[in-house]
């Protein structure tokens, strides 16, 4: 993957062909993926293992009543009620499939790699940091790795050393939702919306780059 601003981003991402726009931000992309081979080949069989879309689709049953008169009727305090049953289904405008952890070139973060799909049929902007976007066309898949501080030791400590694997996850999983900010903006159009990460599953190779390392350092005499 192309990608402005960590040029070490690590190598198991390929590099898709991209144009860059004019942009308020300090850099963007257009998105694009790329075929994978050697070792980008592994991060790709690693993220298709992972294919669960975290949102799907919602559907909304109502009924329109419509209550109307006029003339004599109306005088006479007579009316007509005509009712007509609607279902509503509801897509998220910006799908999560995929969904991998890679480490970073820094020890306090890692990279949260995530493959989206634009699910409208307008041009997105999608800002998945302060200072970073990336463009996509109607239908179009991307992949961006989102740079997160690691999960601290004081929101582990309430573990209280249990080894409960559902309850490490879930306090890793709520602090990746807490800091991901992705935001997206139809071109052209007034419409703009959040992805949320809610319920983002994690296996233990995942947990183990999420969580601060237990380690303490100390001087001995």
């Amino acid at each position: 993957m192309s990608h402005s601003g960590h040029s070490s981003l690590p190598s198991r991402l390929s590099s898709p062909s991209h144009t860059k726009r004019q942009s308020e931000l300090t850099s963007s992309f257009r998105s694009g993926l790329s075929s994978h081979s050697g070792h980008s080949s592994l991060a790709s069989s690693r993220l298709s293992k992972l294919a669960v879309p975290l949102h799907t689709s919602n559907v909304i049953e109502g009924q329109l009543k419509i209550k109307y008169s006029g003339g004599a009727g109306l005088t006479a305090g007579y009316c007509r009620i005509s009712s007509v049953f609607i279902t509503v289904e509801m897509l998220p405008s910006v799908q999560i499939t995929n969904w991998d952890v890679l480490p970073a070139e820094t020890p306090s973060q890692f990279y949260l790699v995530l493959d989206l799909t634009n699910m409208t049929n307008h041009e997105m902007e999608l800002y998945y940091t302060e200072t970073k976007c990336i463009y996509m066309e109607g239908k179009e898949p991307c992949r961006i790795p989102v740079p997160v501080d690691r999960c601290p030791l004081n929101k582990l400590s309430m573990l209280n050393g249990n080894g409960d694997i559902g309850e490490l996850q879930k306090v890793c999983s709520e602090h990746i939702a807490s800091l991901v900010d992705l935001r997206w903006q139809l071109l052209g159009t007034e419409s703009t919306g959040k992805a949320t990460l809610s319920g983002i599953t994690l296996t233990q190779d995942m947990l183990d780059l999420v969580r601060m390392s237990p380690l303490q350092w100390g001087m001995f005499y």
